[in-house]
């Protein structure tokens, strides 16, 4: 684009998600054409990884509520499991109670399309409890335990000015 000469400070959009530098451009005056490229550095903003940590943490939070074996999250209408962890299940379980271990460790990466993908650097783990019965005629409750690894995935967006990651 065309612009007089003088000192021009480009910036780029910023959002929740992503921060510019300014950058600063002279245009001199010259009789012949000339090309002149700016880099914004826009970069991803700090807080989004806390964001989406957070986001992680209570996706794995909500899930351990559950008292199924293949857990799910109150909100989730979809066909397939939102949760990233389920157990083996044993015939007849009672008492089934999860609990996280640990959260997985992730990582945000900025694609060279400039979408933002997240994965998993180390799984998370999480325990489940419960008690199972072999003989439904003379029931004998054994108590059980499993430690099952998760990890997540998904894409890093923006709606409505808020950070969303979709698995």
């Amino acid at each position: 684009m065309f612009a007089p000469p003088g000192i021009y400070t480009v910036t780029g959009t910023s959002s929740v998600l992503w921060e510019s530098r300014p950058q600063q451009l002279v245009v001199t005056g010259t009789t012949a054409p000339a090309q002149t490229e700016v880099a914004l550095g826009v970069t991803l903003k700090p807080s989004v990884m806390d964001n989406v940590r957070q986001q992680v943490k209570n996706l794995a939070d909500s899930c351990a509520t559950s008292t199924s074996f293949s857990p799910r999250t109150p909100e989730d209408k979809a066909i397939l499991n939102d949760c990233p962890f389920e157990g083996l299940e044993p015939t007849t379980p009672r008492n089934v109670h999860w609990t996280i271990i640990d959260y997985p460790q992730i990582k945000l990466h900025v694609e060279d399309d400039g979408s933002i993908t997240l994965h998993t650097t180390a799984s998370g783990h999480a325990g489940i409890d419960h008690e199972y019965n072999l003989y439904p005629l003379n029931p004998q409750w054994t108590p059980a335990s499993q430690t099952v690894e998760y990890k997540v995935t998904g894409t890093i967006g923006e709606d409505k000015g808020q950070i969303t990651w979709t698995q």
